[in-house]
C-alpha cells in the first residue's frame, strides 16, 4: 500500500498535477485509518479486520474509480502519457 501510495504521488508530482495536495490527503486518511486498523488487527480484533477490508474495498470502488481517473485524464490531456 505504501508504495503504491508514494509512488502514485512522485507520478502526480512529475506531471504537475494541479489537485496534488488534496489527493495527497486522501492518501494520508487512507493510511492513517488502515495503519489504525492494523494495530487491533495485530491484537486478533476480527471486528478491525472486517472493517479494515470493508474500508479498502471503500476506497478501491471510490478513490481508484473515480478520484485516480482525474490524474489519468489531466496526464492524458497535456500528452504526458
Amino acid at each position: 500500500m505504501e508504495y503504491h501510495l508514494s509512488e502514485e504521488e512522485k507520478f502526480m508530482e512529475k506531471i504537475g498535477y494541479p489537485e496534488l495536495d488534496r489527493h495527497r490527503k486522501a492518501h494520508d486518511m487512507f493510511r492513517r485509518a488502515i495503519y489504525d486498523l492494523a494495530q487491533h488487527i495485530e491484537k486478533g480484533d476480527p471486528k478491525a479486520f472486517r472493517e479494515a477490508l470493508s474500508y479498502a474495498w471503500g476506497w478501491l470502488c471510490n478513490h481508484i474509480a473515480k478520484t485516480d481517473k482525474k490524474y489519468a485524464i489531466y496526464a492524458k490531456e497535456k500528452g504526458l502519457i
